[in-house]
C-alpha cells in the first residue's frame, strides 16, 4: 500500500458477541468488504485503543517531528506504543510525515517477525477523529440500539 495514494475505507461497527457483550469494533474494508488485515490489524488496531490524553501526548511527537525538532534517542527503537503495537516516527530511510506501525500479538505485521506497515501522521489523525466522533455516536445513541449499524468512512 502506498499511504500517500491510496484511500483507505473503514468502518465502525457495534457488534453483540457470543457471550451478549456489545462491542465497538473498527477495521478497514476492501471494496468487497473483505477485511484489509494489514490497516486493521496495526493503524485502527492502535487507534482504538487510544485514549483522547493519549493521542494528545503524541499529537506533540507528531509536531516536533514536522517541525524537525524531534531526534530520537534510537532510531531502532518504537517512539510510542500502547499494547504491543508500537510507532516509529523518524526511522532510517523514513520520508518525512510517515510513520511506521507494528502489532506484536500479530507475527505477520511485527517488529521481530513479521513486517510493519508505513502510513502518513495525517491517516493516523484521521482515523483517531473518525473513531472518536463514533465513540461519541454511541454515547449520543446507546451501544445497544447500534448493534449492527455500520458507519464508514474514508482516509
Amino acid at each position: 500500500m502506498e499511504p500517500d495514494k491510496e484511500k483507505i475505507k473503514i468502518v465502525a461497527e457495534v457488534e453483540r458477541l457470543q457471550n451478549n457483550m456489545i462491542y465497538a469494533n473498527l477495521r478497514c474494508v476492501e471494496e468487497d468488504e473483505a477485511l484489509a488485515r494489514s490497516v486493521t490489524s496495526t493503524l485502527l488496531d492502535q487507534v482504538s485503543q487510544m485514549y483522547p490524553d493519549m493521542m494528545d501526548e503524541l499529537e506533540k511527537l507528531f509536531v516536533m517531528a514536522e517541525k524537525g525538532m524531534y531526534v530520537p534517542d534510537d532510531p531502532f527503537l518504537p517512539d510510542w506504543g500502547v499494547n504491543d503495537m508500537y510507532l516509529w516516527i523518524s526511522r532510517p530511510g523514513m520520508e518525512h510525515g510517515h510513520i511506521l506501525l507494528s502489532n506484536e500479538y500479530v507475527e505477520e505485521f511485527s517488529e521481530e517477525y513479521g513486517q510493519p506497515q508505513l502510513f502518513t501522521t495525517d491517516q493516523y489523525r484521521a482515523a483517531f477523529k473518525f473513531w472518536m466522533e463514533f465513540q461519541a455516536l454511541c454515547q449520543l445513541k446507546g451501544k445497544e440500539n447500534m448493534v449492527g449499524e455500520k458507519v464508514y468512512g474514508v482516509i
